[in-house]
């Protein structure tokens, strides 16, 4: 698992993702297509494609299909504010780092207008 130093820490955290009740989401036809849309769209606004992966483009898919969802990253760089809306953010002193946890949905008209202002 990743981040996992020992064995011990491996099984620490399987068993806390085991507590949790874990929703494997279907990866669908659409949602393939939506993520392919914006990845053109962050492409299209300048945004590098080195920063942004399949994932988090097919993340921000899901944003769009289930909106009840809601994406909790630390990778803040990843969802631009041209289609997302950051909500809030929380900071956690861990010790030996910082950590900056992004709570981000994706904002439909900004989405819409960005679809129809790419380029045809």
């Amino acid at each position: 698992m990743r981040g996992c130093k020992t064995g011990e820490h491996k099984r620490s955290k399987q068993e806390y993702l085991d507590v949790m009740d874990l929703f494997i989401l279907p990866i669908q036809d659409d949602i393939l297509t939506d993520s392919i849309f914006i990845a053109n769209i962050y492409s299209n606004k300048g945004i590098n494609n080195n920063q942004i992966s399949v994932v988090d483009a097919t993340n921000s898919a899901y944003l769009n299909k289930y909106r009840d969802l809601l994406l909790v990253t630390t990778d803040n760089d990843d969802y631009p504010l041209c289609i997302h809306d950051r909500l809030f953010i929380k900071t956690i002193d861990a010790g030996k780092e910082i950590i900056t946890l992004g709570f981000y949905d994706l904002n439909n008209e900004r989405y819409k207008l960005a679809l129809e202002n790419f380029p045809k």
